[in-house]
């Protein structure tokens, strides 16, 4: 019998674990999508169309003034940490009515262990799961006398001893290819192990190519933290994504009337196209001939949790005002779901 090599044994088990990760997170998926029922069933209503109307003409007056952004700049992340330090977080936690607290750690993408071994874990997952799959079949079927005959030769553990190892070779050939291209190269907060997660970027959606614009992610970010600190982790993605985002919203504003300095707007071209997605799917909704010069040469973006999050906000700061974030921030959801219009 051929001893069986430790590290192998090591790898075997991450993929089993990786496979139940991969299975949580399915779930995961299916239990935010019925918590973002009540958010999104409050966005679609045939008066919201009227009122993102009136949003979208107010930001794009409002933009229509702010000179061009900076060029890039890439310096250290930590000049983005003291900006938000300096600049921003007094204003944060006064708007949000909160005691002053201290920073998550704050790291690049680069620096953080547990997001890396969350990613690999999850890559190993979905080869295994490929892999069980494929042994199954072969099992089941055996369509070939060759596939009979390889069965008789060989018990199914040595088998299935085999694909896993074409596995874990294959999930660690891809993982060096595509970690650093993938999920890892985004700000994020993790909630896992309440870390913050910065870096530079530059998407079809957002240009994070200085500082400035990388302390208004990092405020992003540190919303999601002040999130998960009072409880709101079970809340939908809409309402976690929108509060995050108009609450930099918010401060990015305030920042830019008191500076001058238009890379606070950073995310304002991404949130006006956000709303402009959630209004042309409200119209196809309720049958409802869309103001196309009010919209006209403004590009649409992806419908999700961001850009339904952040309508459904700007939609009830323009009913209710700003005491929407710190309200629902104390886990108070009565306003920001209501139908009152």
């Amino acid at each position: 019998m051929t001893k069986k090599s430790p590290v192998w044994s090591v790898i075997k088990n991450w993929l089993i674990i990786g496979t139940a990760v991969v299975g949580f997170s399915y779930l995961s998926d299916h239990v935010n999508h019925k918590r973002n029922q009540g958010a999104t069933e409050t966005i679609y209503s045939q008066k919201n169309i009227s009122v993102l109307e009136d949003i979208i003409k107010e930001e794009k007056h409002f933009l229509k003034d702010v000179p061009e952004m900076s060029a890039a700049n890439y310096l250290s992340e930590d000049e983005a940490v003291r900006i938000f330090d300096q600049q921003i977080k007094k204003n944060l936690t006064d708007f949000l009515k909160i005691n002053d607290f201290e920073n998550p750690k704050i790291c690049s993408k680069y620096g953080d262990s547990a997001n890396i071994m969350m990613a690999t874990i999850t890559g190993l997952g979905l080869l295994g799961l490929f892999c069980f799959a494929f042994l199954h079949v072969l099992d089941l079927c055996a369509l070939s006398k060759k596939g009979k005959q390889l069965f008789k030769e060989k018990n199914y553990a040595t088998l299935l001893n085999t694909g896993m190892n074409t596995a874990a070779v294959l999930t660690l050939a891809v993982l060096l290819f595509d970690v650093p291209y993938g999920e890892l190269n985004k700000s994020m907060y993790n909630t896992v192990s309440r870390k913050v997660i910065i870096n530079y970027q530059n998407t079809d959606c957002l240009k994070i190519n200085n500082p400035e614009k990388l302390a208004m992610t990092l405020t992003h970010e540190i919303t999601h933290h002040l999130q998960e600190l009072n409880g709101m982790s079970r809340t939908s993605n809409v309402i976690r994504e929108g509060h995050s985002m108009g609450v930099a919203r918010y401060l990015g504003k305030e920042l830019y009337e008191k500076t001058g300095n238009p890379d606070f707007l950073v995310a304002l071209d991404y949130e006006l196209r956000s709303f402009v997605t959630v209004y042309l799917d409200l119209c196809k909704e309720f049958n409802v001939e869309p103001n196309t010069g009010l919209i006209e040469g403004i590009k649409t973006t992806e419908l999700e949790s961001h850009s339904l999050g952040i309508s459904l906000f700007a939609i009830k700061e323009k009913q209710y005002g700003a005491e929407i974030y710190s309200e629902v921030l104390k886990g108070n959801n009565s306003s920001l779901l209501s139908n009152n219009n």
